[in-house]
């Protein structure tokens, strides 16, 4: 497969010198997207102070050329001068060249349409080092809802009735007071909450919001445009990608690994402003266990004495039930497709073994290289 890639940055309108780069995006983290940006250092580097969260918009593009016999060079250029072919491709690249005549069987249109991807993240962390580059290390705005704490100096009661009302209200508040516009997209996926939901001073946004989330088995993440969104967790994305050792694949591995947080056999949630023995478990109906995972809330319960045992045990069976889809990873590296993201389905072919079919998790492309690895879940 014959292939051009290209990456650029701009930070308030300047364009920087991007020498490496590499975007993940992970429907497992909190912080959905993630870039580690090496840049020539530019000379006015206050436009990259985390401490003002400055925003860097990035545009990656892949180029699949039509693929043809090298017979089909020889052919065309029978006769002529070598001064004749350096003439005719003169300030061009050697992918422009391999993109007309590449080995492999003749097309007439295209391999792949080019394809691309565009993000707006800001950035976290700056290290400017003695040889004149500078490592960026960028995230999507969900980042910021564990940056952002309430600064009432008492509880703060909210008069929503569902979560996506509430997010909304909060949405509105951090906007006013950051002036960084916080955005919810519309759809159709909510869940109720308490009657005036209350949040603590200090408390992290992230956190206020974690239990209603793990109870309706939801998700508030940041998209790579800047919008949140509320979804379903590991809710399905449309579209498949094939990942074939003939035509893409490069490197292959499949790991299972005990020691990994992506796995467990049993989940205890424990809400830390809640009263003794406010917390959320699963299993606990006898079946044998070699795995706990615990996980610290610093909020409030979404349920009290008065719940029923399914309300209490929900958010941890929610947590578990996806567990049990992510404890064996097939990290496939591959040639760069824009077009794959979390949540589809991906079948992945190697030679020699069956075909093996999952829902990709996390993403990862990387340039120079022009090559993306591909993390799979939902595997037996």
């Amino acid at each position: 497969m014959i292939t051009s890639g290209s990456v650029t940055a701009t930070v308030a309108g300047v364009a920087l010198n991007i020498k490496e780069s590499s975007l993940t995006v992970d429907d497992s983290w909190s912080r959905y997207g993630q870039c580690d940006l090496t840049i020539v250092t530019p000379p006015n580097t206050a436009l990259l102070d985390p401490r003002l969260t400055p925003d860097v918009t990035l545009t990656y593009s892949q180029e699949y050329g039509p693929v043809k016999p090298v017979s089909q060079l020889s052919t065309a250029w029978a006769g002529k001068l070598v001064s004749a072919l350096s003439t005719a491709w003169a300030g061009k690249l050697v992918s422009a060249l391999s993109t007309a005549y590449g080995s492999g069987t003749y097309t007439a249109a295209p391999y792949r349409d080019t394809a691309g991807i565009s993000a707006v993240l800001h950035v976290r962390k700056r290290t400017i080092t003695q040889d004149g580059l500078t490592v960026l290390h960028l995230e999507t705005h969900d980042a910021l809802l564990e940056d952002l704490r309430s600064m009432n100096g008492a509880d703060r009661l909210y008069s929503s009735y569902t979560l996506r009302t509430l997010i909304a209200e909060v949405f509105a508040e951090l906007t006013l007071a950051t002036g960084r516009s916080f955005t919810l997209a519309p759809g159709p996926t909510d869940a109720d909450v308490p009657l005036y939901p209350t949040m603590k001073p200090g408390q992290t946004f992230l956190d206020f919001f974690t239990p209603y989330l793990q109870q309706a088995n939801l998700r508030l993440w940041c998209d790579l445009d800047g919008v949140f969104q509320l979804t379903v967790a590991d809710a399905p994305v449309a579209g498949t990608i094939a990942l074939s050792g003939a035509l893409s694949v490069i490197d292959a591995q499949d790991n299972i690994d005990r020691d990994q947080d992506l796995w467990a056999d049993a989940v205890v949630v424990v809400y830390n402003e809640s009263a003794t023995g406010y917390v959320s478990p699963y299993p606990t109906d006898g079946r044998p266990y070699s795995k706990v995972m615990t996980l610290t809330v610093d909020a409030a319960a979404p349920f009290n004495q008065f719940s029923s045992y399914a309300e209490v045990e929900a958010a941890a069976k929610n947590i578990w039930t996806r567990l049990q889809k992510r404890g064996r990873e097939v990290p496939v590296d591959a040639v760069n497709d824009y077009a794959a993201r979390p949540g589809m389905a991906a079948s992945i072919t190697l030679p020699g073994q069956p075909v093996l079919a999952g829902i990709i998790r996390a993403v990862t492309w990387s340039t120079p290289e022009n090559t993306m690895q591909v993390i799979t879940r939902d595997l037996e």
